[in-house]
C-alpha cells in the first residue's frame, strides 16, 4: 500500500488540516462515499493522507462554483476514465459538468460573452465582474477563458481596429480580464506534480492574457508554474533559463518584432538544452513563421495545451531545431542595424511636413523593428502582413489614403542612401513593397 494511503490520522487532525466541520465530513462520507476512512480496533475513524487530499480537492471544486454533489460526480467520472483527480488538480473540459444552454434562466457562453464585452465597453466594472462570476459558476474554466475572456478580448480589439471603440475601452477590458485571471491563478491548488514550468512573454511583448490563461490551466492540473509576466528582458532570460531549475519554458509573442525577440530566447534555451514551447497571435496570422523558431509550437487550441506540455516534458520527445537565416540575411541585418538611426532621421527630415511628428516617430520605431525582426527570422515578406494591418488601420481611421505610400517612398529612398551592398536585400524588398502599394 502506498504511504499516502496508509490510515494514520484521526478525525481531529483531518478537521484541523482541512477546516471542514465534523458534521459536514460525516455527511459527505454517508451520502457520497468520499472520503473513505477505515475503523480502528476501537471503532474510531482513521484517515490517510490521500483522504485529506481528497477533501481538499472537493473543497477546491466547491470554491470554483460546483456543488458538492457535482464535485463528487466529477471525481467519479475522472476515476472511471482511469485518471487520478488529485494528480490532475482540477477537472478537464471533457469531464466538466455541462449546463444545457436552453435551461431556464441559464445563459449560454456566447450570450455571456456579448454581455461581458458590452459591460467592458460601457466601463461597467461591477457588471463585467458579475458576468464572469456567473460564467465560472456554470461552465468549465477552460471554456470561460477561451469563449468569453480571450474571444471577448479579440472582439474588443477588432472594435478598436475598426474605429468603433476607444483605446481606453480596450485597456479597461484588458485590466478586468487580467484581474479575474490573477485571482484564479492565486486560488489554484498547490502543485502535485514534480515538474516546474517557466512562463513569460517575449522581450518587448506587453500582451500577456494568453500567458495568464496558460498559467492558470497548468496550475489547475498540478504543475508548479513560475509566471514572469509581460516584457521580460532578454538579459533576464539569459540568467533564468536553467534546466536545473525548470523542466520546460513557455513563451508568447503577439507581434512580429516580438517573434524576433522570442527567437533570441529560443536560441538561448536551445543552447542550454531546455525544452521551449511558444505561441501567440502572430504565428497564427503569418503562415510559416512558426517554422523559424527552435521549439514546439502550441497551436491555437487552448484545451490542447496541457497535453502538448505533457509531451514536451517526456524525455522521449526531441525538440526541433531551425537553421540560422542564410548569410545574405545575416549581412543585411548587420548593415540595417548599423544604419537604423540614419535611415529614420532622413525619413523624418523628408516628410515631417506631411505626417505629424508624433505619428512619424511611432511609424519609424515600429517599421524599423519589424524589418529587423524579419531579417533575423529569415524572411522580409513577414513585414508585408503587418503593412496590410497598418493600411486597414489608416482606412478605418479616415486618414488620407496616400500617407502609407508617402512614408514608404521616403523610407525606401533613405535605405538607398544609407545601406551598403550588404543591405541591398532590404533595398530591393522596399522597392517591391512600394510597387505593391
Amino acid at each position: 500500500m502506498p504511504d499516502n494511503q496508509i490510515p494514520t490520522f484521526n478525525l481531529k487532525v483531518v478537521l484541523k488540516q482541512t477546516g471542514l466541520k465534523a458534521d459536514t465530513l460525516r455527511a459527505w462520507e454517508r451520502r457520497y462515499g468520499l472520503p473513505k476512512p477505515v475503523r480502528s480496533a476501537g471503532r474510531h475513524r482513521l484517515y490517510s493522507q490521500r483522504d485529506i487530499d481528497t477533501i481538499k480537492w472537493l473543497q477546491a471544486r466547491q470554491s470554483e462554483g460546483l456543488s458538492i454533489s457535482n464535485a463528487v460526480e466529477l471525481w467519479q467520472s475522472l476515476e472511471n476514465e482511469g485518471s487520478d483527480p488529485i494528480l490532475m488538480g482540477v477537472y478537464s473540459t471533457l469531464a466538466a459538468p455541462t449546463v444545457p444552454a436552453a435551461a431556464a434562466g441559464v445563459r449560454g457562453l456566447d450570450d455571456l460573452k456579448m454581455l461581458w464585452v458590452a459591460a467592458c465597453n460601457a466601463f461597467d466594472e461591477n457588471a463585467s465582474a458579475r458576468i464572469l462570476s456567473e460564467a465560472f459558476s456554470l461552465y468549465a474554466v477552460e471554456d470561460v477563458c477561451q469563449r468569453i475572456i480571450l474571444d471577448g478580448m479579440h472582439q474588443v480589439g477588432e472594435g478598436w481596429y475598426a474605429g468603433q471603440i476607444a483605446v481606453e475601452q480596450e485597456h479597461f477590458a484588458s485590466a478586468i480580464a487580467k484581474r479575474q485571471l490573477d485571482g484564479l491563478v492565486s486560488a489554484a491548488p498547490a502543485p502535485t506534480r514534480p515538474e516546474k514550468i517557466l512562463v513569460g512573454a517575449a522581450p518587448g511583448e506587453q500582451h500577456d492574457l494568453i500567458l495568464l490563461t496558460i498559467t492558470l490551466l497548468l496550475r489547475r492540473r498540478g504543475w508548479d508554474v513560475i509566471y514572469l509576466g509581460a516584457n521580460v528582458p532578454l538579459e533576464s532570460y539569459e540568467t533564468i533559463l536553467d534546466p536545473s531549475r525548470f523542466d520546460v519554458a513557455i513563451l508568447s509573442a503577439e507581434q512580429l518584432f516580438t517573434a524576433g525577440s522570442l527567437r533570441d530566447v529560443a536560441l538561448l534555451a536551445q543552447k542550454v538544452n531546455l525544452p521551449l514551447l511558444y505561441g501567440g497571435r502572430i504565428f497564427r496570422e503569418i503562415p510559416g513563421l512558426s517554422n523559424r523558431i527552435p521549439g514546439h509550437y502550441l497551436g491555437d487550441k487552448l484545451e490542447a495545451i496541457p497535453a502538448i506540455v505533457a509531451r514536451a516534458l517526456s524525455a522521449s520527445v526531441a525538440m526541433p531545431s531551425q537553421a540560422a537565416p542564410d548569410e545574405e540575411y545575416q549581412l543585411a541585418l548587420a548593415d540595417f542595424v548599423e544604419q537604423i538611426f540614419h535611415i529614420e532621421l532622413t525619413v523624418k527630415q523628408q516628410i515631417s511636413t506631411h505626417i505629424p511628428s508624433e505619428f512619424l516617430q511611432i511609424a519609424n520605431f515600429d517599421f524599423s523593428r519589424d524589418i529587423q525582426a524579419a531579417l533575423s527570422l529569415g524572411d522580409l515578406n513577414y513585414v508585408s502582413q503587418e503593412l496590410n494591418w497598418i493600411k486597414g488601420l489608416i482606412e478605418n481611421r479616415g486618414l488620407p489614403v496616400d500617407i502609407l505610400r508617402i512614408y514608404l517612398d521616403a523610407y525606401s529612398q533613405a535605405a538607398v542612401d544609407h545601406l551598403s551592398q550588404d543591405g541591398q536585400l532590404v533595398v530591393f524588398w522596399l522597392e517591391h513593397v512600394r510597387e505593391d502599394r
